[in-house]
């Protein structure tokens, strides 16, 4: 499982190990078709996902089919969290001034 965070940007890639122009390729998300923020490379063999939220988890299916009647297929599971928020808090400084001096 890939663990990633919102707003990231995320890549697949299919390993076809068949000389080209022998084959074709089929990206599927959870059975369906990819979302729109979903690029595929010219090949077909990666796409890229920018800008991903939660709503982009799920399961990444490459299928591969050969002119010869073989079928293959690889799944990677993408798994999309919350932004990391990182607050910093100021004391006033009276307070950080009894805190230094106690």
């Amino acid at each position: 499982m890939i663990s990633l965070r919102d707003g990231d940007n995320a890549r697949f890639q299919c390993r076809v190990n068949l000389k080209e122009g022998t084959y074709t390729i089929k990206w599927k998300f959870n059975n369906f078709e990819l979302p729109i923020n979903a690029v595929l490379s010219r090949n077909k063999k990666k796409i890229k996902l920018s800008e991903i939220q939660s709503h982009n988890s799920g399961l990444y299916t490459c299928e591969v089919y050969s002119n010869y009647g073989y079928k293959y297929s690889d799944t990677a599971s993408l798994k999309v969290t919350g932004k990391l928020l990182v607050f910093k808090y100021v004391l006033p400084k009276w307070i950080h001034h009894c805190l230094m001096h106690h």
